[in-house]
């Protein structure tokens, strides 16, 4: 019998679902390069759901490379995986190109002020994120004021969730204005 990570590759590479759920099945690096590799042909695809897996830089780095290039990906959903900072900026270099990417959930994967720095870096110039989950990470003041800096020229993301990080209230309180009336969660 074909195992969860095999069905989903095969309907990735059928065209035949809008969003796949591969989330909780251990996927690890090997997995996400085998879903990254399915994606690079498919445009069907439109939520990708992925968290509570094993997902370390190496398949965040694949991912990210299928990001520069697929362009009907709208939700990535990362949450709960293991790749830190190294992956953060795989994601944030693919997303300086990438068009499509409206929601990005990168919630509890350790990604520190490096990652956060250039996730802002790459909201410099992403038109299309509009949503950004970076709920308890270990993003810190250093990180979270890059990401200030970067809403201030960036007028597409209109969600952005800090909560369970080590932030500053005041700081808190400047992203919070930065977004009003948007959401900002911190």
């Amino acid at each position: 019998m074909a195992s969860v990570l095999e069905r989903a590759v095969a309907r990735v590479l059928a065209g035949t679902v809008t969003k796949e759920d591969v989330s909780s099945q251990e996927i690890d690096d090997a997995g996400a390069t085998q879903l990254a590799d399915a994606l690079r042909t498919n445009t069907s695809v439109r939520e990708l759901y992925l968290y509570e897996n094993s997902i370390a830089e190496a398949g965040a780095t694949q991912l990210a490379d299928v990001l520069r290039t697929n362009t009907s990906v709208k939700g990535l959903y990362l949450s709960r995986n293991t790749f830190g900072d190294a992956g953060a900026t795989q994601l944030a270099d693919a997303l300086r190109t990438n068009t499509s990417v409206k929601e990005l959930d990168l919630c509890n994967n350790s990604i520190g002020d490096a990652g956060a720095t250039q996730l802002a870096d790459a909201l410099r110039t992403n038109t299309s994120v509009t949503t950004l989950f970076l709920y308890n990470n270990s993003i810190g003041d250093a990180g979270a004021t890059q990401l200030a800096d970067a809403l201030r020229t960036n007028t597409s993301v209109k969600k952005l969730y800090l909560g369970g990080n080590t932030i500053g209230k005041e700081l808190e309180d400047s992203i919070e204005a930065l977004l009003a009336p948007a959401v900002a969660e911190v």
